[in-house]
């Protein structure tokens, strides 16, 4: 990995859980192979993200960075945040995402934090 992770936390309960992912070769390869993914599905999926900032929210401005002429108009719209979402439906936007959607599995693996994050959305728009 071109940059070092030093950050403890993310040391702690992100790195031991994507042992699984397909690694890239750079930081440089991970931005274009995620914008490729972002531009295959863009045209028929909505951008939800859970607390964007600092990570997506930096993730998605870096790239359209790389080519302002070209991207500027291609990142997503709307991103829509479950934390906000929840906070304008008075709920806690600090709440445990796996208790309150009912999601099984351990917190901080991406899919089953992707999952439920998905499910609390859906959860309050169904209210």
């Amino acid at each position: 990995m071109g940059e070092q992770i030093q950050t403890p936390w993310v040391i702690k309960n992100v790195l031991p859980r994507l042992s699984e992912l397909p690694e890239c070769a750079d930081r440089a390869a991970l931005l274009e192979e995620f914008w490729a993914f972002w531009l295959k599905y863009r045209e028929t999926c909505v951008a939800v993200v859970d607390t964007p900032y600092p990570v997506e929210s930096g993730l998605f401005r870096t790239c359209v960075e790389k080519n302002i002429a070209e991207r500027q108009l291609l990142a997503p719209f709307p991103l829509i945040d479950v934390a906000s979402a929840l906070f304008a439906c008075g709920i806690d936007p600090h709440c445990d995402r796996i208790a309150f959607s009912g999601t099984l599995g351990d917190a901080h693996n991406p899919l089953t934090d992707a999952i439920a994050s998905c499910r609390c959305l859906l959860k309050i728009l169904r209210e």
